[in-house]
């Protein structure tokens, strides 16, 4: 979802930039997208529920208990809840994240940082600054504009294809390009 709402995020930017910027210049354009992000925030913290787990370890069992019926889609028995959770207390988190942190996954999580941290750096040093960058080379706000919907575009594409790629034929050949 991260990898796909990023680049969703900035199609929308540059796309409401090209509808907003003409009439009411950049400094209008900045308030009504801060205005705009932040009632998304808003409709979120209004609707988007605490998980179970939360609920429960806050000593809300009965919130806890709707909350899981809810996605469950039936009502929540007393083991569903339980199980849902599980190695909830602070020792055990600790021991989850030193597990994920030993030295044997040393590699994996520096590969796995290695490639987010790529990925992040594509996104918000070219994508975010693609518009700048092609003003800056002569092209028109709207061309520089419309090139940036485009770029983030084929950055929602890319993700969902890669998504389904590493489906099809799993991460280690994604990665190397040849097949299992």
């Amino acid at each position: 979802v991260l990898t796909v709402a990023t680049p969703l995020g900035g199609m929308i930017g540059s796309a409401a930039t090209m509808v907003l910027l003409p009439g009411v210049g950049w400094r209008g354009t900045f308030v009504v997208c801060g205005a705009v992000s932040l009632l998304v925030v808003a409709v979120f913290v209004a609707t988007v529920p605490e998980s179970p787990g939360f609920l429960a370890s806050r000593g809300r069992d009965d919130a806890a208990r709707r909350s899981l019926s809810r996605a469950l889609g039936k009502p929540a028995t007393a083991a569903d809840l339980q199980l849902a959770t599980a190695g909830r207390d602070d020792a055990s988190e600790r021991g989850a994240v030193r597990r994920v942190l030993a030295r044997g996954n040393a590699r994996l999580n520096a590969g796995l940082w290695l490639g987010f941290f790529a990925s992040q750096f594509v996104i918000y040093a070219f994508l975010a600054w693609l518009p700048t960058v092609l003003k800056g080379a002569g092209l028109t706000l709207e061309t520089a504009l419309s090139a940036s919907l485009v770029g983030n575009l084929l950055g929602v594409v890319a993700a969902v294809l890669g998504g389904w790629v590493v489906k099809w034929i799993g991460t280690r050949a994604t990665l190397f390009g040849t097949r299992a």
